[in-house]
């Protein structure tokens, strides 16, 4: 079973790269403005950061994962990542 789960995972570069410069320009920006110096909604703002985080990962393990992989096989599992990357991943980037 673990070689199931650690099989066919793919190095889409053009996608880590992509996820790489967009998770650090955020993070940078959230950085900036944390310590702009207003406590207004900080709490509010690091939840939401860490949505759209979550958003941004799922989206890239939609991607590299064998789900990838299987999708190109079994037609459910096409479904499954098209429904992924068209409503729960931006849904939660938003």
């Amino acid at each position: 079973m673990s070689r199931f789960l650690w099989s066919h995972w793919s190095a889409n570069w053009p996608a880590l790269i992509i996820y790489a410069v967009v998770v650090g320009a955020h993070l940078a920006g959230l950085r900036r403005l944390l310590s702009s110096g207003t406590p207004v909604g900080r709490r509010a703002t690091i939840r939401e950061a860490a949505v759209f985080q979550s958003g941004l990962l799922l989206a890239l393990l939609v991607i590299v994962s064998p789900l990838g992989y299987w999708s190109g096989i079994y037609i459910w599992v096409r479904a499954l990542d098209d429904l992924t990357l068209a409503f729960v991943a931006p849904g939660l980037i938003e």
